[in-house]
Parts: C-alpha cells; structure tokens; sequence
C-alpha cells in the first residue's frame, strides 16, 4: 500500500508564486481532479506510481500576501492559471475580538471517533461499499453514483446555479470559483456519506448538508477575492477598523499610519494610499494639505458623522 508521502508526491511546499514552482504549480492542478495518474522516476527513491493522484494542502496566509496575490492572478499576472480557484475549502473567518485564555482537556471521545473516521477511509474498499467501476478503462478510479431522490434534487439545484452564473454577473474570477461547484458540491455528498458509514448510493440527506456547507463556503469566498478584486476595500476596511478603535486619530498623515505599527493591510504607504483614497470618496475623510517649508503634507480629517459608523 502506498504511503501518504507517495501519495502526495512528495512534493516540498514553497511559495505558489514562485518562478521555480512552476513545475510543481502543475502537479497541483493535475491533482485537483483525483483521477490523474502520476509516475515519477528518483535515483533515491526509485519509482513511484499513483493511479489516482489527489492532493490536500492545509495551511494559511495572512490577508496582505493573498491580497497581492489575488490581485495579480485577476489580473492575468502570476498565478493566472486557476489554482487559487480550486482552494474550495477556504475561510475567511471573523476576528474573534479579545484573546482569552483556554485550558481545557481535548474531547476524547471527538478525537477517536474522528480517527475512526480516517482509519476507515484509510483502508476503503470502495467495490465493497457499493461503488462502480469505470467501464471504460480497468484502471479506473472506481465512483458512487446519487440515489434517484438525491440525484432530482442536485439537477435542480445545478439548473438554478448554473442559469444564475450564466447571467454574467460575476467577476471572471469568481465565476471560476463558483462553477467549481460542479464537482465540490458532489466531493463533500460522498465524503460525508462515507464519513458516516454509509454505503451504495449517495443519498439526499447528504447532499443536503454539502449544499448548505457549500453556501458558507461561497460567502467565504466572496470576502476573500473581494480583496484582489477590489483591494481598495479591504484596505479600508482595516483604516477604518483602527480609526474606531482610536489607534488613528483625526489629523493624521499617510506616514503616521504605516510608520513603526505593521498592522495588516496597512504595513506600508502604498496599502495606506488605497485605503484613505476609498474613504475620501465615500466621504468618511477628508484631505488636508499642510503648507510647510519642506515637502507638502497632507492630513486627513475624519468625518464626525461617519465616526459612529466605524466598526
């Protein structure tokens, strides 16, 4: 049986936006699908074969890098190859506010009926479990089909969507998200059906719960691409965040902002720029210029009236 390590490729994680990752940036989107196969011939490790190559990446990032990123990959720069758009699982969770300490013991019996969980997909025997070859290769990846009522429903719910993303209201970038859905929506029926020890076909209970999971998900993804869409806005937004919580003042400069702080999305001039230009033109600053024997100043007041509706 082969090892996770094998599995996965081995491949080292580094940067996406690397120039050298380019030939593992390929490796990733081949294995989106999970029915590709992969060889790969090492002197040190011999030969490796993977008849269906899938793999799950964890991890985070912090808002600036993505931003940057996003902001690129929309704009057919580095990145433009749609491998940010099959991070389906991504969340873009709330602030939690003020820290607090939390000392409790782990959930014992959440954890061993979550490795159950993994052990028995570990060693899945999918024929078994009522699943169906491909009849028209051998090799294939064997697959579960939607039970009658289950598959009615998905129809409806992808003549709806799919009606809705035809309309061309979308930004390009996250039209590709979104029609993604094709394949997640199914992805976590069979997951979940399988992770509660189901078998034969995928029933409409768990096709339910994917497509409830896959409307958070997407309200997720709005809040993390409207930052390389517009990243005026999350710019802002992070301004207008320190301005309610009084670590910016009325009278302040671009300089006063950035300087000595690193706060995120506003850890240099550029990044302040975007963000007090967004609030001028909605009205919630004003620009001031200083006259001095040096270079011009400009400070910014901040709008009485908009102060109560800073976050």
């Amino acid at each position: 049986m082969e090892s996770p390590r094998q599995r996965a490729g081995c491949v080292s994680p580094q940067p996406f936006g690397a120039e050298a990752q380019d030939g593992a940036r390929a490796f990733y989107l081949e294995c989106w699908a999970g029915n590709k196969t992969y060889e790969s011939d090492r002197i040190a490790r011999g030969n490796t074969h993977i008849s269906g190559a899938c793999l799950s990446i964890l991890g985070t990032i912090q808002p600036g890098p993505l931003s940057v990123y996003l902001h690129q990959a929309i704009r057919g720069g580095t990145g433009d190859d749609g491998l940010m758009q099959r991070f389906q699982l991504s969340v873009w969770p709330d602030d939690p506010g003020e820290w607090r300490v939390v000392d409790r013991h782990p959930d014992r019996e959440a954890r061993n009926l979550a490795f159950d969980v993994f052990r028995r997909l570990e060693n899945l025997n999918a024929m078994a479990l009522g699943a169906e070859a491909d009849a028209f290769s051998e090799s294939g990846v064997p697959f579960f089909r939607f039970a009658p009522a289950a598959q009615e429903r998905f129809n409806a719910w992808m003549t709806v969507r799919e009606n809705r993303l035809r309309r061309g209201e979308e930004h390009p970038a996250m039209e590709s998200h979104l029609v993604k859905y094709r394949k997640l929506i199914p992805a976590l029926s069979l997951l979940i059906h399988l992770a509660e020890g189901e078998a034969g076909p995928v029933r409409d209970d768990s096709l339910d719960r994917a497509i409830r999971w896959g409307d958070v998900l997407e309200s997720h993804a709005r809040r993390i691409y409207s930052c390389g869409i517009d990243p005026a806005v999350a710019h802002a937004k992070a301004l207008a965040r320190r301005i309610g919580s009084g670590d910016v003042t009325d009278g302040f400069t671009i300089r006063d902002v950035y300087h000595g702080h690193h706060w995120s999305m506003l850890s240099d001039a550029a990044q302040v720029q975007l963000a007090v230009d967004e609030l001028v033109e909605l009205g919630w600053l004003r620009p001031e210029p200083v006259l001095t024997t040096g270079r011009p100043t400009v400070r910014y007041r901040i709008n009485p009236r908009a102060q109560g509706m800073l976050p």
